[in-house]
């Protein structure tokens, strides 16, 4: 295997890389060493002791306004303007918090630079917006250290040498799991919500979520024959998050709104056959819009409406009416008990009942 090996004397590149590839991994060696020496870092083979930094070199190339005018110009021609608009927005704030950073090489970056940039950005800001703008800026730099050989998205500025550029932004601090209490929807919002769903699909989809369990990947899978209306269940025989089929119990208001849905099924006449999606043309994104729209025009009292929630409250309340964990487990679909345990939280009264029965 090729190699690039680290001598006493510098780097060394294998002998058995040739070509154009070696030219290449020459180029990146060579890239890297005048990064050091820009840094006021030891450069390998140039006779520096060890600890004591060389003078720093004079950084040439193009200065970081002029990268974002080029990347901006690149992004007007092959994203949509929203991301545009949204990276236009983020170097703004960049600039106010480091007035003088723009105005300087981009090879005379320096890690602290870059330290002293989050913290101008982290005043005042929540951790979470800092990212997006430490994001936009990594993508922009990454942008001009590629190539332009290509088209569209894989193009590059080839602006920047081959070294690789590292913006990490801060750490988000999430939530874990286990302390985020489920949404769950009782059942006058529930008629509420297929009462106002216009659309069959979306009626459908509530359904399913609501008396089935189903996540809204497994809903956007379903095909024709994979309802089972005369025997109340609904087979899930995608790939699914725990990569487990299953077959989930449809239950009377799940099959009569299945029914109902069939009953408008678009389709030409003979051409129904079992392979055909239960929702041609809908993507997740779709339901995810309609769903909110929807929750909010019905007073669905959550920051984000969404399917899950409905997940949530179908397993609340099985577990509730003292079904058995297991059971539940595998017509969710969930790999463990353990991946139910947040859902579980949320219908205490089941676990005093398997207490009792200890």
């Amino acid at each position: 295997m090729a190699s690039i090996r680290r001598h006493r004397n510098g780097f060394m590149v294998d002998a058995r890389i040739a070509g154009e590839r070696r030219r290449q991994v020459v180029e990146t060696i060579e890239a890297a060493r005048a990064l050091l020496g820009s840094w006021g870092l030891p450069q390998e083979g140039e006779g520096a002791p060890t600890g004591t930094p060389s003078p720093a070199a004079p950084a040439e190339g193009p200065t970081l306004e002029e990268i974002a005018a080029e990347y901006l110009l690149w992004q007007e021609a092959n994203l949509r303007p929203a991301s545009v608009g949204a990276t236009r927005e983020s170097l703004a704030v960049i600039r106010r918090a480091a007035p003088g950073l723009f105005g300087r090489p981009a090879m005379a970056l320096t890690p602290a630079d870059i330290r002293r940039l989050k913290l101008a950005l982290s005043r005042g800001r929540a951790v979470a917006t800092v990212n997006k703008d430490l994001t936009r800026f990594r993508a922009m730099l990454n942008w001009a250290a590629r190539s332009p050989e290509g088209d569209g998205r894989r193009e590059g500025g080839g602006l920047l040498p081959r070294v690789a550029v590292f913006v990490s932004p801060p750490r988000v601090p999430r939530p874990s799991p286990a302390t985020v209490a489920p949404r769950l929807v009782d059942e006058s919002l529930m008629r509420a919500l297929l009462a106002g769903a216009k659309d069959p699909r979306l009626r459908l989809a509530l359904a399913l979520a609501r008396y089935c369990g189903l996540r809204r990947s497994e809903i956007l899978r379903l095909r024709l024959g994979d309802l089972d209306l005369d025997r109340g269940a609904v087979r899930v025989l995608g790939p699914t998050k725990g990569h487990r089929a299953r077959l989930a119990p449809l239950g009377p208001r799940g099959a009569e709104e299945a029914r109902r849905y069939l009953a408008v099924y678009e389709v030409e006449p003979g051409k129904r056959s079992p392979e055909m999606l239960l929702f041609p043309g809908w993507t997740a994104r779709a339901v995810t819009q309609q769903v909110r729209r929807l929750g909010r025009r019905e007073g669905w009292k959550t920051a984000k409406p969404g399917l899950h929630s409905l997940r949530a409250t179908w397993c609340s309340e099985l577990l509730g009416r003292g079904a058995p964990l297991p059971a539940v487990q595998e017509a969710g679909g969930w790999a463990s008990l353990a991946a139910m345990q947040h859902y579980a939280g949320a219908a205490p009264e089941a676990i005093l009942r398997l207490a009792r029965l200890c």
